[in-house]
């Protein structure tokens, strides 16, 4: 049986998700929240774990709406009190620093100010109503709100010649070799999120884009837990929140152990059996705790990406 997916709608980070998905889903996996161990945990135990975390890390489905909800309601509770942790978006690249900051260091910034600043709409991420409520949980408390990804003309640099621009540095890290099975299930998850059609000589350059990208937003992250006053949330994709191959592996060296802690947010399966959790290649969780959330609506991702390969563009990173 197919589960109904959820319309993408504006959502209300005031309101707790858990009690909403409780009265709306029938489904009561939705909800859940999966522990690296294999137990189901409580909502209260994960903001316990976050709150005690330098670097919290939220990995999400760029299109699922619920996804930034919980996000923004998980910023919100960490804000409580006198915390000020910084909140670090894959969404914005480092070209994008200067106009962010004079909007936030405006009088009244608004969603919609950071959102013009950021020319949210020509960026090709999914629509600001969506990701405007972490915005509003994030200007609500005065937060730092950063870049985390490198400036869109560096990362075409790095896919096209396998370094960044003369007089870029390259993030820290990227020289450590994940090793043959880790890179072997990042070449497969490239390969399945752009439907089988990557010709093979892609995959190497594409791989080393997506690592550039893990060390990049790991740079900006311990960048973010100074200016956030000892704590950065980072929202990003659910690849990049991977401990195995993901930011994690970046961070690893460079801060103490347990100083992080990555969630995922895994739309609901139809299997019943469906292990929500990102395993590694040995079958090791890889992520803190998998949260299960409602499934997004959604056309076939595949249909067109053909095409738009052909013509160079590529589908949203993971």
């Amino acid at each position: 049986m197919l589960l109904a997916p959820l319309p993408a709608r504006a959502t209300d980070w005031h309101s707790d998700p858990w009690k909403s998905w409780a009265a709306e889903h029938p489904d009561t996996r939705i909800g859940a929240v999966i522990a690296a161990d294999g137990r189901t945990a409580s909502p209260d135990d994960l903001l316990r774990a976050l709150e005690r975390a330098a670097i919290v890390i939220l990995g999400e489905t760029h299109d699922n709406a619920e996804h930034h909800r919980l996000q923004a309601y998980l910023v919100d509770a960490l804000a409580r009190g006198d915390r000020k942790p910084a909140v670090v978006m894959e969404m914005i690249g480092a070209d994008k620093s200067e106009a962010l900051a004079r909007v936030l260091l405006g009088k009244t910034p608004t969603p919609e100010a950071i959102a013009a600043a950021l020319a949210w709409a020509e960026s090709g991420w999914p629509a600001w109503v969506i990701y405007r409520p972490i915005a509003e949980a994030a200007l609500a408390h005065s937060l730092p709100i950063m870049a985390g990804d490198a400036a869109r003309a560096t990362i075409r640099t790095v896919g096209k010649t396998g370094a960044p621009p003369v007089g870029t540095p390259e993030p820290a890290g990227l020289d450590r070799p994940l090793g043959a099975g880790l890179e072997a299930a990042l070449d497969a998850e490239l390969q399945d999120g752009h439907c089988g059609l990557l010709p093979d000589q892609a995959i190497p350059r594409m791989r080393l884009v997506q690592r550039f990208r893990d060390a990049t937003l790991a740079d900006a992250v311990v960048h973010g837990v100074a200016a956030g006053g000892g704590q950065a949330i980072l929202i990003a994709g659910a690849g990049h929140a991977r401990n195995d191959r993901g930011v994690p592996f970046y961070l690893a060296g460079r801060v103490p152990p347990g100083a992080v802690v990555s969630v995922v947010l895994v739309e609901v399966a139809s299997g019943a059996r469906a292990d929500p959790m990102p395993r590694d290649p040995t079958g090791a969780a890889a992520a803190d705790y998998a949260v299960i959330t409602p499934r997004a609506a959604r056309e076939d991702p595949c249909a067109g990406l053909a095409e738009r390969l052909r013509q160079g563009r590529q589908a949203p990173a993971p």
